[in-house]
């Protein structure tokens, strides 16, 4: 866990729309695999948000 703390909105709040993404990650991300790791963070702060972002900007 990191040692940042965030202030964020509920996982199902936070949940990406993926009405439009077609590519893999967007058949497969749902809200029980994004609610796992939601609070998940590399000691440098990098959260799971910052992982799938380049999926989500350019489906």
């Amino acid at each position: 866990m990191s040692r940042f703390n965030l202030k964020r909105g509920s996982p199902k709040d936070e949940f990406p729309n993926l009405d439009r993404n077609h590519t893999t990650m967007g058949r497969i991300l749902n809200l029980h695999m994004y609610t796992r790791q939601f609070n998940r963070a590399t000691e440098s702060g990098v959260i799971f948000d910052d992982i799938i972002r380049p999926g989500l900007e350019d489906p």
